[in-house]
């Protein structure tokens, strides 16, 4: 596999970035610390306007690809819109398209020299994964994360979750609970639980997590960021699902463990993890629960580059009786990836 950054240095053809925003400027710095000149900026039709981003004027694709129609474009922003996905293989028929990605959180690039310098972990959890569909999308998400290649990730794609069926006592913690998506889809698929326990760090997003859990039976919703011990955490927030813990971060949150909430828990529990790059230390938090009382678990291992592999390391060092799935949803970049411990 050749490594898209290495690719990009020995480019001798125009190079355009689909998008504009953080990702767009992280892309650009990168890329003049390689030495390889960006020729334009272009946005999906409806998002051109008249305006400028660093520099240049965002124009359309077909005003960039009169122009130099032997570009190569980079997209620098995520996406699982069916429109943007149309527009990216409408773009693609016509010229070379790549992606670099860069994690959400942290600074790890995973490059060919991060896979590896992680070699040894990379094997040991492939070679722990639990069926075939696992193992060919750990391959090609490992295989898009160097190579920019969108294929991979195409190729992998799939809406299966596996896991098995819930009894009707299950305790349901959910940690990141957003608005209130997944309870209510749990909800949906598991009628009789015992009780649902939802975690949501954003005060907007918790007002309407309440909101929208309110008509369902033993709910419980608690505004709390989540790691790896208790007390008060910095976290800064963005719209939607982005608030994190940071040590800089604005504002301060009330912090929880896994432990703290489930630790005398006696009926079957499963939890979502989907914790902004706090994985890690959700992990370190859940030690007792996770050892104790074997919950099933789904988490996102996207945030950071070392996710992949760390997570699941760090997971069966408390328990080696795990299976362990991964599964990619449809979207652009390797985000909506989640591992399944059942």
């Amino acid at each position: 596999m050749t490594d898209i950054r290495e690719k990009l240095k020995k480019l001798r053809t125009p190079v355009v970035l689909y998008g504009t925003g953080d990702g767009a400027d992280r892309l650009i710095d990168d890329l003049n610390k390689l030495g390889v000149a960006v020729s334009g900026v272009f946005a999906s039709d409806g998002f051109v306007r008249e305006r400028m981003f660093r520099g240049f004027k965002v124009e359309s694709f077909d005003s960039l690809y009169r122009r130099f129609p032997d570009m190569t474009v980079l997209m620098c922003f995520g996406s699982d819109r069916e429109e943007v996905l149309e527009n990216i293989e409408r773009i693609s028929s016509a010229v070379p398209l790549f992606f670099p990605e860069y994690p959400v959180y942290g600074d790890n690039i995973f490059n060919s020299e991060f896979a590896k310098l992680h070699r040894t972990e990379l094997e040991f959890v492939r070679a722990r994964l639990a069926d075939e569909l696992s193992v060919k999308t750990f391959d090609c998400i490992v295989k898009f994360r160097i190579t920019g290649e969108l294929k991979y990730l195409f190729d992998c794609e799939s809406e299966d979750e596996p896991i098995p069926r819930l009894p009707n006592n299950t305790v349901f913690a959910d940690f990141g609970a957003y608005n209130g998506d997944t309870v209510k889809k749990f909800v949906g698929n598991t009628p009789d639980y015992s009780r649902i326990i939802a975690v949501e760090p954003d005060t907007r997003n918790y007002r309407k997590l309440c909101e929208n859990t309110a008509g369902f039976k033993n709910v419980r919703c608690i505004n709390a960021a989540v790691g790896s011990s208790g007390g008060e955490v910095s976290v800064e927030s963005k719209k939607g699902r982005g608030t994190h813990a940071a040590a800089d971060g604005a504002h301060a949150a009330v912090c929880v463990t896994a432990d703290m909430i489930l630790c005398r828990e006696v009926d079957p529990i499963l939890m979502k993890v989907d914790v902004e790059g706090s994985e890690a230390d959700f992990i370190r938090g859940a030690r007792q629960v996770i050892a104790d009382k074997r919950p099933q678990i789904r988490m996102a291992c996207y945030h950071r580059s070392e996710d992949i592999f760390a997570l699941p390391v760090s997971i069966l060092a408390l328990r080696d009786d795990y299976r362990i799935f991964l599964r990619h949803k449809s979207g652009v970049p390797s985000w909506n990836t989640e591992y399944f411990f059942v």
